[in-house]
């Protein structure tokens, strides 16, 4: 017994060392994947050779009714034949059958040696895998490389389909743009309808707010056209954020150091220079920019001829309205784009 038990022993050390028992211990899983799949094949074939043996039982038994129906015509003519349609049924399984079956020996049936030289294979390619080094791993933030990000690559290409529309073409340029420079839609090859949009709403807010300028005019003796130019400027005829939330059309700033709450805000950082004048409605706008003017910086603009617009352009500009160079041009073009003199009379 003892003999028995030392020679089991040893020879279990010695399946123990061979490479299939280490590639099934390291890979149980894959093993009873294999072995299943061999019981699975096995079944099927079993039970393809019954169906086979079935079939050509079928066979033999639609042979024996067909010899004994034709007995049966050939000595009574009286008796009917046994019903046709089930004996071509049964024929047509049968040949149904033996094809399946001749596919399945076909593609189905692996021999255990070739299992094994499969779950081999495996494990080898496995251990050659596991030997190559992640250079991902080694490479730092520096050399990573860069990954495009899916929704900065469609981006741009939403961008460029939503510059098809007029509308949207519109949108990217300013109220005054085809005014200040009257040949840039031509040269961009901007369509005529965004131009027209454009145009047609300065003109609108022109119409809005013409008596309101006009008003002011007659009370503050400041030119409408000079007015109602500025408006279009600072507020992009209505348009700008400043317009839209502060109601404030001339760009007025807020020159006092304690503000109560509401009074001014600011839109783009902490510098208290920075803050513009928040008005409760539109028309507030407009006084407080009659106002502005008759302070002492302006003084200068009351000795010019109320319809004298070039004047008042360039003297504004000298006082220090705007810091841009052209402001007293644009002024000017915008008013003569506009026949904005005509509400100076």
């Amino acid at each position: 017994m003892l003999n028995t038990r030392l020679r089991s022993q040893m020879a279990l050390e010695q399946i123990r060392k061979t490479e299939i028992y280490k590639a099934v211990k390291q890979n149980w899983m894959q093993a009873l994947v294999i072995v299943g799949l061999c019981f699975i094949i096995l079944k099927k074939d079993i039970q393809i050779q019954l169906n086979l043996s079935n079939a050509n039982t079928g066979q033999a038994i639609e042979q024996e009714v067909s010899q004994q129906s034709q007995s049966s015509n050939e000595n009574n003519s009286v008796k009917k034949p046994l019903s046709k349609s089930k004996v071509d049924h049964s024929g047509k399984m049968g040949a149904a059958q033996t094809s399946e079956s001749e596919q399945v020996n076909q593609l189905a049936i692996i021999s255990p040696s070739q299992l094994w030289s499969m779950l081999r294979e495996t494990v080898i390619e496995k251990e050659e895998l596991a030997s190559i080094p992640d250079q991902e791993s080694k490479l730092g933030p520096a050399s990573a490389p860069k990954v495009a990000d899916t929704y900065a690559d469609k981006k741009p290409l939403r961008k460029k389909a939503k510059k098809l529309g007029a509308a949207s073409v519109g949108n990217n340029y300013s109220y005054l743009t085809f005014v200040l420079s009257p040949t840039y839609a031509q040269r961009k090859g901007i369509p005529q309808s965004v131009v027209d949009e454009k145009l047609g709403a300065c003109q609108d807010y022109i119409k809005r707010f013409a008596p309101v300028a006009i008003s002011e005019r007659k009370k503050y003796g400041i030119p409408a056209s000079i007015k109602l130019a500025q408006a279009l400027l600072e507020s992009n005829s209505g348009e700008s954020r400043l317009a839209q939330q502060n109601n404030n059309h001339f760009g007025i700033k807020c020159f006092l150091k304690n503000c109560k709450e509401g009074h001014c805000r600011n839109f783009k950082d902490d510098s208290h220079k920075d803050f513009f004048r928040n008005y409760p409605n539109n028309w507030e706008s407009y006084r407080a920019h009659s106002l502005f003017l008759q302070g002492d910086r302006y003084k200068g603009l009351q000795q010019i001829d109320i319809r004298d617009y070039k004047g008042w352009a360039h003297g504004l500009k000298k006082a220090g309205y705007a810091t841009d160079k052209k402001y007293a041009e644009k002024l000017i073009r915008i008013i003569e784009f506009f026949n904005l003199d005509e509400f100076d009379a």
